[in-house]
């Protein structure tokens, strides 16, 4: 009698706190004979560990969709916007969009998958300075890779007129194209603050500024579109100024609240140290993550060269299926340092099985985009079968260096500062050649297609 009395009382004891016993009795008893029976039956098959781990997945995983869900948006929103000034406005910005996500942000989102590697192997081995090292590190690879892409991007016209689109969409593209290029280096840093919380397990200031940026790019969308009248070219501006909007809310509230003062030593030279092995992992991780992305976007290419309204209903439809896209088998391999795993089960299943069979549905077959779209979204399984394949094999294999928890010193062999304002500034001189050379490319090749 009393231990059948003793045990309600214990366990609503530990759910409730402090409740009184009599009332924590009362409530257990009350909680219903069904619902109590099926938690039990749950339990039962999952093991106690494993629905610990499962709880603490969740609640990572919550907020990291909810974030990466906000920076989507902001895109997803002027496409909606621009879809009010008609057909032709619809599709100029569809493509747009694709070419910045093709030769912009997908750059910066795969450099910045890096610290997936890097920070959270270092911050799980104690070394917290050295996180504000690698930290700073990438501050300056993804500001050098910014000049490549814009190299790319001031030549959106003459790209997309070599691809048989159409001039006036080409054209309006490329307006678009140029009045966003300058918020590509807040794109590659707010990828880069989330990518430094996230993998110290802090989640929640992703999702707070993100909800803040996607109501202020709403505003700002419909000022500039229905009360400004600037057309594609405001929804353009909008764009730009959310990612700065992104970018500087997130500084301000790591500053605020002091999130990067365990990891923040103040800048140092051995932030140009090391970028060897950096790139040697940066390189894989955004293959992985845009050989994936490029595929979905050549779609929309070629659905342009069906007509404008194959394109409109395309990016359409793509913006959509992408809300509910969220894989987790790339991160595990990332986190594993074994990105060119993933990169190679990406090219494969897409590149060798997915896309050539979608074009021969897409034109050969004449069945349009609608085939092409689920022929992608089947590849879509079967490569990330591939990437799971590999998950348990990168769990084994991946170690973490051993490293004094107080160092923030370089790891390997150290350049002399002759060393490293020879070789950084010879980067920094080739990017900006890269970047000279686009912009001579674009003049003549505008000419010559025009």
């Amino acid at each position: 009698m009393d231990s059948s009395i003793k045990a309600p009382i214990k366990y609503s004891a530990g759910v409730e706190g402090d409740s009184k016993v009599g009332k924590a009795a009362a409530s257990v008893q009350g909680s219903g004979d069904s619902r109590g029976s099926c938690l039990k039956n749950m339990r039962c098959f999952i093991p106690p560990d494993y629905r610990h781990e499962l709880v603490q997945l969740f609640k990572l995983a919550g907020p990291v969709i909810i974030s990466q869900l906000m920076v989507f948006m902001i895109s997803f929103v002027s496409t909606v916007f621009c879809g009010h000034l008609g057909k032709t406005e619809l599709a100029a910005v569809a493509l747009s969009i694709s070419v910045v996500n093709v030769t912009g942000l997908s750059i910066g989102a795969g450099l910045s998958l890096t610290c997936d590697t890097l920070i959270s192997q270092t911050y799980g081995s104690g070394n917290l300075k050295r996180v504000g090292v690698i930290l700073q590190r990438g501050v300056l690879i993804l500001l050098l890779a910014c000049f490549p892409c814009w190299a790319i991007l001031i030549n959106t016209e003459p790209l997309l007129l070599a691809v048989k689109q159409s001039p006036e969409v080409a054209s309006i593209a490329q307006l678009y194209v140029k009045i966003f290029m300058p918020a590509l280096p807040a794109a590659f840093m707010y990828q880069l603050q989330g990518r430094y919380l996230q993998n110290q397990g802090i989640i929640w200031p992703q999702v707070v500024t993100g909800v803040i940026a996607n109501i202020l790019n709403a505003i700002i969308n419909y000022l500039f579109l229905y009360c400004l009248d600037m057309g594609v070219a405001g929804s353009a501006a909008a764009n730009a100024i959310s990612q700065y909007l992104l970018a500087v809310i997130l500084f301000a509230y790591i500053c605020c609240r002091g999130l990067h003062k365990a990891t923040w030593g103040g800048w140092t030279l051995d932030c140009l140290q090391e970028w060897g092995p950096f790139v040697r992992l940066a390189i894989p991780s955004m293959l992985m993550l845009c050989l994936e992305w490029w595929l979905f976007e050549i779609g929309g290419f070629l659905a342009g060269v069906i007509s404008e309204t194959e394109l409109g209903a395309h990016s359409i439809a793509y913006e959509l299926m992408a809300l509910a896209y969220m894989g987790v088998a790339g991160g595990v391999l990332r986190g594993a340092g074994k990105q060119l795993i993933g990169a190679l089960c990406n090219l494969v299943g897409y590149y060798f099985i997915g896309f050539p069979i979608g074009v021969s549905l897409m034109f050969a077959a004449n069945m349009g985009i609608v085939d092409s779209n689920q022929n992608q979204y089947q590849v879509s399984a079967t490569a990330s079968s591939g990437e799971i394949a590999e998950v348990d094999h990168a769990y084994q294999e991946a170690h973490i260096a051993d490293q004094n928890k107080s160092t923030t010193t370089t790891v390997g062999n150290v350049l002399s500062i002759t060393q490293l304002v020879l070789r950084r500034g010879l980067i920094l001189l080739l990017m900006v050649i890269i970047l000279v050379a686009g912009i001579i490319a674009d003049i003549f090749l505008t000419r010559l297609l025009k």
